[in-house]
């Protein structure tokens, strides 16, 4: 009797790894992204349409837009990516997003400890505010840093960050990726 209740302990607790869900935090910079609706929906259809336990964080100057769950992403993104939003408050992104991460994230990740679960970052922006707000200091670095995501060692084994860099036509794919940081995963579009 002993090892059947052991057998179904152990199998329920493997269950329960197998079907560990990772959180997608993903944030948006629209402010010229606009023009590139059709590829950034593509994207984000591939992120969410396969998880629930995701947020949409959208730049909007001092009033980000939030989406949480799948109904609430099917009825707006469409309209909500057709529209050029102001340009992003880093500074005030960075003290929502905790706020978020407080609120929506409190048992997954927490300030100065390191994520108890797997956690997917996407940022997606375009080339020209990448550069201009220089978004791995002033933004990506300020988040990893502040819930010991990334350490000097690197990225937290359970983490994977990711920024989709949109470019326009006129501009060149940068073939020197000295700049970037070697522990994001980096795609142009």
């Amino acid at each position: 009797m002993k090892k059947i209740i052991f057998v179904f302990i152990v199998f329920f607790n493997s269950l329960e790894l197998f079907s560990e869900e990772i959180t997608k935090i993903i944030y948006i910079d629209n402010s010229k992204n606009y023009l590139k609706k059709e590829v950034i929906i593509k994207q984000l259809d591939s992120l969410v349409k396969e998880s629930s336990d995701f947020l949409i964080f959208i730049s909007n100057g001092n009033d980000p837009i939030i989406i949480n769950n799948l109904d609430e992403y099917n009825k707006n993104i469409n309209n909500l990516l057709s529209k050029r939003t102001p340009r992003p408050n880093l500074k005030v992104d960075i003290r929502l997003l905790n706020d978020l991460f407080s609120e929506k994230f409190s048992n997954i990740i927490y300030l100065n400890k390191g994520p108890s679960k797997k956690i997917s970052f996407y940022f997606l922006m375009d080339l020209t505010n990448f550069n201009r707000y220089d978004y791995i200091n002033n933004l990506i670095d300020k988040i990893l840093v502040l819930y010991k995501i990334k350490t000097l060692d690197g990225i937290d084994d359970c983490c994977n960050v990711n920024s989709f860099i949109f470019i326009d036509n006129s501009q060149k794919k940068i073939s020197d990726q000295s700049e970037l940081r070697k522990y994001i995963n980096y795609k142009y579009y």
